[in-house]
């Protein structure tokens, strides 16, 4: 599609979404996708970072399966995204009480072929916020897989106490695939202990600590060593510097 107009939904060829569910609530709930949504939107403590008040939001024990194909191509684009490409992601949600133990849990896989990108040779998410990168002029397909896992986990000590906690995980490889090719290796662990008071029942108090870690490897090559090629190093407000 040679036009000024970019497309971000062309081709959509697969969407399923497959639902279960067993309420731990008295009333009925709706057995769909759009139900689940708003659940997530009115579950005040299941959008917070602490997990110990997620059975304050009376949860359910569900399970959901999601495969989705997205493909885009257009000219009406920023560069590093691509002339074209496309993705594959199955996710699987889920949450279950074990007693008086209750587990929330969510994985996602995507696989994402971008083709003819520019200006990127060191990193695979250049729009993040990073001062300092690498570039080059030569247009090349990238091939990256994400990996996404959370969990939260909360248990009542008493009736006025919980705790809980919340997890996160993620791991992305991602492989320039034109000289100066890049491999890259992402991974960011965030764990969030909390605890939760509740000394009357119109009135809930919070406390949870958070440790991060978070590192981006990248391991630039060349296949043809014969010929050299140019990059550029980028330091930001329009400074570059030149190199072999």
């Amino acid at each position: 599609m040679k036009n000024n107009r970019y497309y971000k939904n062309i081709a959509c060829l697969l969407g399923i979404a497959i639902v279960a569910v067993n309420s731990m609530q008295a009333q009925e709930i709706e057995n769909s996708p759009a139900a689940f949504e708003r659940m997530k939107t009115e579950n005040l403590w299941g959008q917070s970072s602490n997990a110990g008040g997620i059975l304050l939001d009376n949860p359910l024990q569900y399970s959901i399966f999601d495969v989705s194909y997205h493909s885009f191509e257009g000219n009406f684009r920023r560069p590093q995204q691509g002339q074209k490409g496309n993705n594959l992601h199955f996710s699987a949600e889920g949450g279950v009480a074990i007693k008086k133990l209750y587990v929330w849990g969510n994985f996602g896989y995507r696989n994402e072929n971008i083709r003819d990108a520019n200006f990127n040779s060191s990193i695979i998410d250049p729009y993040r916020g990073m001062p300092y990168y690498t570039a080059d002029l030569n247009a090349s397909d990238w091939h990256n897989q994400f990996y996404d896992m959370q969990f939260k986990a909360a248990l009542p000590l008493s009736n006025s106490v919980s705790v809980g906690l919340d997890g996160i995980y993620k791991v992305i490889q991602a492989a320039k695939q034109r000289d100066p090719r890049t491999l890259n290796r992402f991974y960011s662990i965030d764990l969030k202990p909390g605890i939760v008071f509740s000394p009357a029942t119109t009135h809930r108090f919070g406390l949870n600590l958070e440790y991060c870690n978070l590192k981006e490897n990248s391991s630039p090559s060349l296949v043809n060593v014969s010929d050299y090629q140019t990059y550029y190093e980028l330091y930001g407000l329009g400074t570059a510097i030149e190199n072999i």
